[in-house]
């Protein structure tokens, strides 16, 4: 089964691990929002080189890859989604991180 770890890049936060069923991944985060998860898997299904996003307190946010290219958000991605994610959050600026634990081994 693939792993999917998305970190939260702040301080003090406890890790959480829960299954997706969509995707049949694990899901280990400290306490990203569920919303902001989805999110991520959501853009991911159509850019799945996106590996970060990053929430501003302007209601903006931007999906990147490891090269910090962003890719442009089409039709085919549910806005509603993304939205549903930035009201989850309370601190900003806040970014999220995917790292596959697989890439991560020498």
């Amino acid at each position: 089964m693939p792993v999917l770890s998305v970190h939260a890049l702040s301080k003090g936060l406890t890790p959480v691990s829960k299954k997706n069923a969509k995707t049949n991944m694990r899901i280990v985060t400290p306490q990203a929002p569920l919303e902001v998860i989805h999110a991520l898997c959501h853009v991911r299904q159509h850019h799945p080189n996106v590996n970060m996003v990053v929430y501003k307190s302007d209601t903006r946010w931007r999906y990147m890859n490891a090269d910090g290219l962003i890719p442009t958000l089409g039709s085919n991605i549910d806005v509603g989604i993304l939205e549903a994610a930035q009201a989850a959050l309370t601190k900003f600026p806040c970014v999220f991180e995917i790292i596959d634990p697989e890439e991560d081994t020498p």
